[in-house]
């Protein structure tokens, strides 16, 4: 089930904040190119 789909450009950063009712039980981060990224969680 996809819940958002988000396109960044290169050199472009994107911040995202779930909502409070927002549950998962794990989060997966694919590209549609080769590339290098990094995705950071932050949970508080």
């Amino acid at each position: 089930m996809n819940y958002k789909t988000v396109t960044v450009a290169p050199g472009e950063s994107f911040n995202f904040v779930f909502p409070d009712s927002f549950q998962s039980r794990w989060i997966r981060f694919v590209t549609d190119t080769d590339c290098h990224a990094t995705a950071w969680l932050k949970y508080l």
